[in-house]
């Protein structure tokens, strides 16, 4: 017997090594966003208890902006390129347009209903202080959903009833990139410190 897996969703994750040295940089520029009130404005009938900045974090002009979207740049064109390692001529010279990025402050009972980002191939979070997310009671972690459905339930199908989702145990300097259509939300953060993430959309494009 051969098993053949097929349409597997790719998921990648990075650590950044400069984290600690501009965490707290980082932080404050989200806090003064929040203090200018420079709200995206964009679908706030699916999240509750969060600041969401405009999506022009990345343009900032801050050293620490910088080196994070430079991070950011470089893992997703790994990612892009791993995903599509099969596809993409040796003789093609691609790169990372970042065109949209925004940060989150997360406030207690704070969430971010299930959503996609249209228009993009690759999304990515960065966790910039995960606050008092817990992957056990669930507090405030990023949720994935599968990306196919049954209307029928029997034992021959639990492969997908047991595997409908999954819960990202995030850790603060960690960059979550995911391919931009799959559906995934922000589950109630309990916490009582603020929980902060940057987050971006990318399109691939001619280097």
């Amino acid at each position: 017997m051969q098993t053949i897996n097929q349409w597997a969703v790719p998921f990648f994750h990075f650590n950044w090594d400069e984290h600690e040295f501009y965490q707290t940089a980082l932080k404050e520029v989200c806090d003064e966003q929040q203090a200018l009130n420079t709200q995206s404005g964009v679908a706030p009938e699916v999240k509750s208890g969060l600041y969401e900045s405009r999506f022009d974090f990345c343009t900032i002009k801050n050293p620490a902006v910088e080196k994070l979207t430079k991070f950011i740049q470089n893992s997703i064109f790994q990612a892009a390129s791993k995903a599509n390692e099969k596809y993409w001529s040796p003789g093609w010279r691609l790169g990372v347009d970042i065109d949209e990025s925004w940060c989150h402050i997360t406030h207690t009972h704070g969430h971010h209903d299930h959503h996609c980002h249209p228009n993009h191939s690759w999304s990515a979070i960065y966790y910039l202080d995960v606050g008092q997310c817990d992957i056990e009671s669930k507090s405030g972690v990023t949720r994935f959903y599968r990306p196919w459905d049954s209307s029928y339930q029997d034992p021959g199908n639990l492969y997908l009833t047991d595997n409908s989702s999954i819960d990202i145990n995030c850790r603060d300097g960690m960059l979550f990139v995911f391919p931009s259509w799959i559906m995934h939300s922000q589950l109630p953060y309990h916490g009582q410190k603020d929980r902060y993430v940057v987050a971006v959309n990318a399109k691939i494009v001619a280097g």
